[in-house]
């Protein structure tokens, strides 16, 4: 998020950083996948010298670079785990269309970022649903608004293409929270007595990552634990595996609920105010 965010003229600590990834978990755990989120990150982000086109240009990006990475993750751990899917229609079924959305959210973005004059003219079809809203003047105005922000969205991941380094510093960051995220479960298991299951359980990790994209249920209960049930049986003990899914469900969504409520969103200072119009502006 500082990576991204400096890039195309923001200023933001990584103090600060943390602390909106902090804000934003409990909406992350409350909607149906993580959904909300991505929404607290942008309205946080602007702050920051950040615009609302700016601002969701940099979580986008976040979105795109992890998109990638479980792209390409995904599949080696689906083959993996290609026997055990096999025997369990409903997971393969979950994981196929998680693979399906990410794929069409994905390359539908990068249609936006190609053809923003469609997007424009897509935006400026519901007029008629702002005059409803708003009144004329008012619908004019937002309507307006909204198309300013397209031009700095698209302006700001122009940037990003552009400036490879910036992509790159943001993959090896991606990379490294995922090996963090992922290898909770081994750090767990060792905990309870049990092997690590490194490669395994990276591999069984990839695969319910990308089951719990689907927008089920609010901070996908039920969904995440029976997947796990399913995948994680095929390699430790029954007489555990009750015990880790509650306690890994408990470090990485129970957790974040808690720690939500320590992180005041009062001590996110911005800087400089909002940020207007588009990068080349200034």
């Amino acid at each position: 998020m500082k990576t991204m965010s400096e890039a195309i003229g923001g200023e933001i600590s990584l103090k600060n950083s943390v602390a909106i990834v902090l804000s934003s978990l409990f909406a992350a755990s409350i909607t149906p996948a993580h959904a909300g989120s991505e929404v607290v990150r942008v309205q946080l982000l602007r702050r920051f010298r950040l615009s609302i086109g700016d601002a969701s240009a940099v979580v986008l990006g976040e979105d795109m670079l992890d998109a990638f990475f479980l792209g390409i993750a995904a599949p080696i751990g689906f083959i993996l785990f290609q026997n055990q899917m096999k025997s369990n229609l409903g997971l393969t079924a979950l994981f196929a269309s998680a693979a399906i959305l990410l794929f069409t959210i994905f390359f539908a973005t990068l249609y936006a970022i190609a053809k923003p004059k469609k997007v424009k003219s897509l935006v400026t079809k519901f007029r008629w649903l702002f005059i409803k809203l708003r009144g004329h003047k008012k619908a004019d105005e937002m309507l307006t608004s909204i198309l300013r922000e397209i031009d700095v969205f698209h302006d700001s991941l122009t940037i990003y293409l552009k400036e490879g380094g910036t992509w790159q510093g943001g993959f090896v960051y991606t990379i490294a929270f995922w090996t963090f995220q992922f290898s909770i479960t081994s750090f767990i298991l060792v905990g309870l007595g049990s092997q690590p299951w490194i490669l395994p359980s990276f591999s069984a990790q990839t695969v319910l990552t990308l089951i719990v994209i689907l927008p089920l249920t609010p901070g996908n209960s039920c969904v995440a634990e029976i997947s796990t049930a399913s995948i994680y049986s095929a390699f430790i003990s029954t007489s555990i595996l009750g015990v880790f899914i509650i306690a890994w469900r408990s470090v990485t969504y129970y957790l974040n609920i808690l720690v939500w409520r320590t992180c005041k969103l009062k001590n996110l200072e911005g800087h400089g105010g909002i940020r207007r119009g588009s990068r080349r502006s200034h």
